[in-house]
């Protein structure tokens, strides 16, 4: 049974987008794919996922492996070499499937933010803004779970946000928990980045007791399912528990030449790393819609709305991945998700 014609319609219009952004992302993925793999953190994942497909699930836990982050993505990549054989072009490829769904999740956001014709529209639009970005497009080839699991998962925790519609019952907070976990598992930092920008963005909208009301047993949750699910993995494998947490936390995160030491370096690899790599037009359309939304708070519609919460988590994102991470560009690829969704209603809406 068919629906309506117009609903029919505007369901061939969203498709029609998607396969022209997939068009447009495989032309031009065609020509890297088959690339050396060169930075210094894709040679040991590269190498740990072909031990995990020679040797099987546990091989990581029988020998001293390079673990830095939680190992979602090199389980998935051995999953790649089962299926298609250990090389260059499979490594590489994990990360097609990944920009496909990070697609349908930013359409899926889009139409989440806004009804109707509109978040179609918005969607399509997002859509093609994403794959006719060159900044992202060369990032997905990269042998790295920054680039490829986490744009994903943080938009599917951003989804979740959205359509709980500002009802976070029991049933709310357990999927919001379930999502957390998830993205811990895809790397450990990330997901806490969107789950601040959730509480500063409830804080604004409801008050700091009822926003920790929501985000408390969120992170409580998500941590916790993740430390279980962790804890079970290594028991069986024999990774040692603290690897990731030796590496990430202790040697980066508490390691003060980790980051970026004042506010002239961060802007000096703002201007120098960022302002080149991230596509000019995208910078304008994020400077316009901010700008915008800041006037339309000035003047008559001071409250927030849903929309607020990208742009919190765009800003807070971007921030601190300007003072910390080596200031490369590449932990920024997360970011670009929703932010492709609020230049992409700017464009709409005119």
């Amino acid at each position: 049974m068919t629906g309506p014609p117009q609903a029919n319609a505007a369901k061939h219009r969203v498709l029609f987008a998607f396969c022209l952004a997939t068009a447009l992302y495989l032309g031009a993925v065609a020509f890297s794919i088959d690339k050396p793999l060169t930075m210094d953190q894709a040679i040991p994942t590269a190498w740990n996922a072909s031990e995990i497909h020679q040797r099987g699930f546990a091989a990581l836990g029988q020998g001293r492996y390079e673990i830095s982050h939680t190992l979602l993505h090199q389980h998935l990549l051995a999953v790649t070499y089962d299926l298609f054989g250990e090389s260059t072009r499979s490594a590489r490829g994990l990360g097609i499937p990944c920009f496909l769904l990070t697609l349908i999740l930013v359409n899926w956001l889009a139409q989440s933010l806004y009804s109707g014709a509109h978040g179609r529209r918005v969607g399509c639009t997002a859509m093609l803004l994403y794959a006719a970005n060159p900044f992202v497009v060369q990032h997905s080839l990269l042998v790295d779970q920054e680039t490829t699991l986490v744009p994903a998962t943080q938009l599917a925790f951003l989804i979740g946000v959205i359509r709980c519609r500002g009802r976070y019952d029991a049933r709310a907070l357990l999927w919001l928990g379930l999502l957390l976990a998830l993205g811990l598992w895809a790397k450990e930092f990330p997901p806490y980045i969107a789950l601040f920008a959730l509480g500063v963005y409830l804080c604004f909208e409801r008050g700091v007791v009822r926003a920790l009301r929501v985000v408390a047993p969120v992170a409580l949750l998500g941590t916790a399912l993740f430390t279980a699910t962790w804890a079970l993995y290594c028991t069986v494998t024999g990774v040692p528990l603290l690897s990731f947490v030796e590496h990430s936390i202790i040697g980066k995160a508490l390691n003060p030449g980790f980051h970026s030491s004042s506010l002239a370096d961060a802007f000096r690899m703002w201007s120098t790393h960022t302002g080149r790599w991230v596509t000019p037009a995208l910078l304008v359309g994020l400077a316009a819609g901010l700008a915008r939304r800041a006037t339309r708070a000035s003047r008559t519609e001071r409250g927030f709305g849903s929309p607020d919460l990208l742009w919190i988590y765009v800003l807070v994102y971007w921030g601190l991945t300007s003072f910390h991470l080596y200031q490369h560009p590449r932990y920024q690829v997360p970011l670009h998700g929703a932010a492709v969704v609020l230049v992409a209603e700017l464009l709409v809406a005119g």
